[in-house]
């Protein structure tokens, strides 16, 4: 014979701690969808010479949790953003600007990742596969009209060293890109701490008129 049981519903206010946690975990967790700030992180990316291609992430509560970035620095843009007169090599490095304006040195250089276990900034990596500046005749002189218009390609990249600034430049521009995937993990994790807030699930639980037994279960 079918029977009639009275159980006791609660609004999600009303629940235990325990029964929240219950809820938020079941219902909302998986559903969460944090594609939006991603898309704004690589918006807002392209001001400081970050190309970004793919984010990958993994949060929020191991070892290990992190963001990482593939795509391309536009070495311009990047300098343009980032260097500073009380920049130690700023005088190089502006001569690196021109040669960049001029087409003499590579514009971009890959950002790939070295390991696909974990997703955090560190495995971040400087693709070396471009050459770094473009052979020149002797004769090469800058074409760009600015300071250094007539002056010779060549005499340029040796009075600037430019393989060891080179060097310098990839290895500064990992380190800010690194620190961007890291920006774009506290973001992550602020919006995925925002839906799982008590503010939120109860506003959201309420706009639906969800009802729950005493353990978070969804009647």
């Amino acid at each position: 014979m079918p029977s009639t049981k009275t159980i006791t519903v609660y609004k999600y206010d009303e629940l235990s701690e325990k029964a929240k946690d219950n809820v938020k975990y079941k219902y909302i967790a998986g559903n969460i969808d944090l594609d939006y700030v991603i898309d704004d992180a690589k918006r807002e990316g392209e001001k400081f010479g970050f190309m970004i291609d793919e984010v990958l992430y993994s949060g929020f509560s191991n070892q290990g949790d992190g963001a990482s970035w593939t795509g391309t620095i536009q070495l311009q843009r990047f300098l343009e953003h980032h260097l500073k007169e009380d920049n130690p090599d700023y005088g190089r490095y502006t001569v690196l600007l021109t040669l960049l304006e001029d087409g003499w040195a590579e514009h971009s250089v890959s950002v790939s990742r070295k390991s696909f276990m974990y997703n955090h900034s560190n495995t971040m990596q400087i693709d070396q596969q471009y050459m770094g500046y473009v052979a020149t005749t002797e004769d090469a002189v800058i074409r760009a009209a600015c300071p250094l218009q007539g002056a010779n390609v060549q005499e340029l990249y040796e009075g600037i060293l430019i393989d060891s600034l080179l060097d310098d430049l990839y290895e500064w521009a990992l380190k800010e890109a690194r620190k961007y995937a890291d920006h774009i993990y506290d973001l992550l994790e602020q919006a995925y701490d925002d839906e799982m807030s008590d503010q939120h699930v109860s506003l959201m639980a309420d706009a639906n008129e969800w009802e729950f037994d005493e353990t978070g279960r969804l009647i």
